[in-house]
Formats: structure tokens, C-alpha cells, sequence
């Protein structure tokens, strides 16, 4: 089975706009670049991930990806997360991709056995496995076969739709949670908890 990481990556001058009242947008920039590099090495360490493709409209973001070894995909109009995901998952299926984990590039915590733990679920093609967020309403991490036409849906209240949409397509998924993933760097509470594990007064 070939299974490919997918990290859709906003703009960095875009990200974290939920901390634009504690950190400058060159330290947002920053902190998401130190986030991705991490996701990147995470990811590195998972051997049966044959290849991370990095989705972005953004050359710094793009560069980086490259700076990794990993493959990239231009994001395309219309700029929205779960769009960024669809033309990512189609652009696998044309590689012969059996399977892709769709997984944000925010989870400082992230560990490679957090990895691995998710690919050892999947036991048949047909399998999701899904990780929400803390507070089981984002969705953190998605694992699917790319070529089953199903919708992301990406945003508020994500990680029940896509339960929904897996009820839909009448396939099986299983719901799995994980501190790693399950905490993404998002909020000011977060970044002082994340300041807090750094050992830095925030």
C-alpha cells in the first residue's frame, strides 16, 4: 500500500491571525515555519510514508517543502482549506496513491508513533481513521483512501461532518484520539501551554 502525508499550509503572512494580539506577523510567520519544519521531520520518521505532499500557495511555504525532499502542489483558486485538500487528494489519485493522511501543519506536540499508530488501523482499503481536535470539533487528522469522492469539509464543526460524510459513502471509520494530534497551536491559551512546554515564560 502507497500512503502519502498531505499538509495543506496557508500563506505565512495569513497564519495564526487568532494570535495577531500577542505576536507580531513576522513572529506568526515564524512560529508556523518552526511548526511545519517540525511536521516535516515527524513525518520523516514514518517509513511507511512514502511521500508528504505539501499544498500551498505560498513560495516560502512551497520552498521549504522542497528543502525537505517532499513533493509540492500549487494550491488553485477558489483559497479554502477543503478545497486545498481536493485538489491535493486528486492530484494523489493520479500518482496511484492508495491511501493519504491529511494532516495539519500546527501540532507542535506531534510525535512519529502518533504517526505509525494511525497507519496500523487501517486494515482494508475502505477504512477512515479520524482524530479530532481537544474539544472534538476540528478535524486533526483524516486518513482515507484519496479516490472515494469524499467531500471535506473543512472548518467549524468539522470533525462531525466528516463522521456524516463517511455515513454517506456508507464506509467505515474510526475515530481515534492522541495528545499529539489532538492539540493544535491555535488559540492564546494554546500558545502559553506551548510556551509553558518550552520552558518560557510567557
Amino acid at each position: 500500500m502507497t500512503i502519502w502525508a498531505i499538509l495543506p499550509v496557508k500563506p505565512l503572512s495569513q497564519s495564526k491571525t487568532r494570535l495577531a494580539h500577542i505576536l507580531s506577523p513576522a513572529e506568526r510567520a515564524d512560529l508556523t515555519q518552526q511548526l511545519l519544519e517540525h511536521t516535516l521531520q515527524v513525518l520523516q520518521q514514518v517509513p511507511a510514508i512514502a511521500q508528504t505532499l505539501v499544498v500551498s500557495r505560498d513560495a516560502a511555504v512551497l520552498h521549504t517543502a522542497q528543502r525537505y525532499h517532499t513533493d509540492t502542489f500549487t494550491e488553485h483558486e477558489p483559497f479554502h482549506l477543503k478545497t486545498a485538500v481536493t485538489q491535493a487528494a486528486k492530484y494523489a489519485t493520479l500518482q496511484g496513491v492508495n491511501s493519504i493522511l491529511i494532516i495539519p501543519a500546527d501540532l507542535p506536540f506531534l510525535q512519529a508513533y502518533e504517526i505509525q499508530n494511525i497507519l496500523n488501523e487501517i486494515s482494508t482499503a475502505e477504512n477512515c481513521i479520524i482524530c479530532p481536535d481537544e474539544k472534538q470539533n476540528g478535524t486533526n487528522a483524516l486518513m482515507l483512501p484519496p479516490s472515494i469522492n469524499f467531500r471535506f469539509q473543512y472548518g467549524p464543526g468539522s470533525y462531525q461532518k466528516h463522521l456524516a460524510e463517511a455515513q454517506r459513502l456508507k464506509i467505515t471509520i474510526k475515530s481515534i484520539t492522541t495528545p499529539g494530534i489532538c492539540f493544535d497551536l491555535d488559540t492564546e491559551a494554546d500558545w502559553h501551554i506551548y510556551q509553558q512546554a518550552l520552558g518560557v515564560n510567557s
